[in-house]
């Protein structure tokens, strides 16, 4: 069972306030109604009645307050409540501990709902009744409402609403299947409707259309089927880049991630509230925005007549809610528990943070990226426990992080379990980039290194890091270095010089150094960190142009063979030797990311045996030895 936000309603009103919100698309459909329990959290109570009230349904109570809130007063004065003043108290904060009772105690249902429809709940109208059934009292009944300005009306089933809280729920049966096998294709509201996904649709398209079906206004016409021919026709001139066929799934949970400029609804990211009645805002729409403007004025429908341009601040919103249930209708395709959006990660920053962002479910507590909801959603909160934490397995390996401030990278997978491979058993391994075990769990659980020094300065990859070392149960036989590892590493050889550290922990056989586009600025203090009796081995990650990794893989060598002959002018006989290049993936067209494993050690070392007039070079891919230039 996973915790999620529910509202708290009496049991004869569960089953009508669940049909009020699945109306209106609030309902959490991965879970299923369950009795309160006590260990629930409570956020709110909105008001607890005194009066008995005689139902006789939903038809005999008025949804509009002003209304309702007389009737309760007419109902009173005609004797056809009873009073019951022992049973309930009446100061308020003592009422709110008495619901909280009955939730703990189990007399309330849990409803499981979306971050969207507790967001409402805080926004729109509220009915507090303080006391009593006295007629003198009767104006003692206060009616506060609080419209948000896109959903001016007030939900129809919030007048059943007790609490609202935080409860574990157990998942419903379309998400239940442990093999995480796709359910069935949503259906329609119509009877009518064909439900079957045609042939040539994608999962992705499918989800679209069932979304433009739902949300169309013509969705009650007679002929539903001729407009949805004619949706799945727009759909399917889509572009790849607006609507991808494929979606990528990450993680044990499974997130769906949307790409960066998948269903955007327009193509620069200003601030919603800006973009909003300027006048050029026509140039920035996007091939997904003009879908969604035909389906509202009816183009895309042949059996209604275009009701024109609609209200651009109407349509605006409206369009943000049509993403929020194509995020839904595409997660429960994909029998996904969470939607991101692919983000970039900014050259300029030092911490390479991610740019990814979570589109559905809404964090409850969470600031929308750049004041955009195309982009997504950042949890205000990162650890263990927040919206965007995420675990994938890779190889037998745990690794968790927050996927919205930590960068991933599901295309290193094969290089992770061959570096894996290289280390050698009671090896002391040196990763000089670590994020959140990359490399490090690999040396650790794969290569049964003896010890590894992880060196790392993003906290958030550092909180994962540790995180991942206590889970994969390695964390006794590695140290982490919290800062720049030029800084840090330098200090920890000055020490091992003056003898006030141990020499192994500053003495490595292996270092990995995987920054990308280039980890140049850490070699230095690479070299100055190799065993200095036998020399080791810096796997060195780099994006190189394709027609040019013997020449890089060249100028790798030189660079590292000068940098001797600065910093360490005693170790003559030291020479640098690339024996392999490895592609790990396609970094941009016509440029790879590869990672080079150089030798950086005296001709006789036990690590690999040199010829004694071996020099610095480059062992090309037919196995030959190839000088490196002076």
């Amino acid at each position: 069972m996973s915790t999620t936000p529910v509202l708290y309603v009496r049991r004869p009103d569960a089953k009508t306030v669940k049909t009020s919100l699945e109306r209106d698309l609030l309902l959490d459909k991965r879970f299923r109604m369950v009795p309160s329990t006590s260990d629930a959290v409570v956020a709110s109570c909105f008001h607890e009645k005194e009066l008995s009230v005689n139902d006789h349904g939903a038809a005999s109570v008025p949804t509009d307050y002003q209304t309702r809130a007389q009737h309760c007063i007419d109902k009173i004065k005609c004797g056809e409540l009873i009073a019951v003043p022992a049973s309930v108290p009446t100061d308020y904060q003592t009422r709110a501990q008495h619901c909280i009772d009955k939730i703990k105690c189990g007399e309330l249902i849990a409803v499981p709902v979306t971050n969207e429809c507790v967001n409402r709940l805080h926004n729109s109208t509220e009915i507090i009744i303080l006391e009593t059934p006295n007629e003198a009292q009767l104006n003692d009944i206060i009616i506060r409402r609080r419209c948000s300005p896109i959903f001016a009306d007030p939900p129809s089933w919030i007048i059943y609403v007790e609490a609202s809280g935080l409860q574990k729920c157990p998942l419903s049966t379309s998400m239940g299947n442990k093999n995480h096998q796709p359910v069935a294709p949503i259906t329609s509201k119509s009877s009518n409707a064909t439900n079957e996904p045609s042939s040539s649709l994608s999962s992705v398209q499918y989800a679209l259309v069932e979304t433009l079906v739902t949300f169309s206004k013509f969705n009650q016409c007679c002929n539903e089927s001729l407009y949805r021919e004619v949706f799945e026709k727009s759909v399917k001139s889509l572009s790849n880049r607006t609507c991808p066929k494929k979606l990528e799934v990450i993680g044990d949970d499974r997130t769906l991630v949307v790409p960066h400029w998948a269903f955007q609804l327009e193509r620069d990211f200003h601030h919603a509230s800006s973009i909003i009645g300027e006048p050029n805002f026509q140039e920035g729409k996007t091939e997904f925005y003009n879908l969604l403007r035909r389906t509202q004025t009816g183009e895309n429908n042949p059996t209604a007549t275009p009701s024109g341009e609609p209200d651009q601040r109407h349509s605006i919103s409206k369009f943000f809610s049509i993403q929020s249930l194509l995020w839904a209708n595409l997660a429960k395709i994909h029998s996904c528990t969470r939607v991101a959006r692919r983000g970039d990660i900014d050259p300029e920053s030092g911490v390479r943070e991610s740019g990814h962002r979570i589109l559905w479910p809404i964090p409850t507590d969470s600031k929308i990226a750049n004041g955009n909801p195309n982009i997504g959603f950042m949890p205000k909160s990162s650890g263990a426990s927040s919206p965007g934490w995420i675990s994938v397995t890779e190889h037998k390996i745990s690794q968790s992080f927050d996927l919205t401030r930590v960068m991933f990278s599901r295309g290193n997978v094969t290089e992770k379990k061959r570096f894996g491979s290289l280390v050698q058993q009671g090896e002391y391994v040196l990763d000089m980039y670590a994020g959140i075990g990359y490399y490090t769990l690999p040396a650790l659980v794969h290569g049964n290194a003896k010890h590894v020094t992880a060196c790392e300065w993003n906290p958030h990859a550092l909180n994962a890091l540790r995180f991942n070392l206590k889970m994969n149960r390695v964390a006794d036989r590695c140290v982490v270095l919290e800062g720049d590892c030029r800084v840090t590493l330098k200090e920890l050889v000055e020490k091992c010089d003056k003898g006030t550290a141990a020499c192994h922990i500053a003495s490595f056989d292996r270092i990995s150094l995987g920054l990308l586009p280039s980890c140049e600025g850490g070699w230095a203090i690479a070299v100055s960190c190799l065993r200095q009796d036998e020399g080791g081995w810096l796997h060195i990650h780099a994006n190189v142009t394709v027609n040019e990794r013997e020449k890089w893989a060249h100028w790798l060598c030189r660079s590292l063979r000068n940098i001797l002959q600065r910093d360490h002018p005693k170790r003559t006989r030291w020479n640098a030797v690339c024996t392999h290049i490895e592609k790990v993936k396609s970094f941009a067209p016509k440029v790879d990311h590869v990672v080079a494993d150089v030798f950086v050690g005296p001709v006789d070392s036990s690590k690999m045996r040199l010829k004694e007039n071996a020099t610095t070079g480059v062992v090309d891919f037919l196995g030959k030895f190839v000088p490196t230039p002076q």
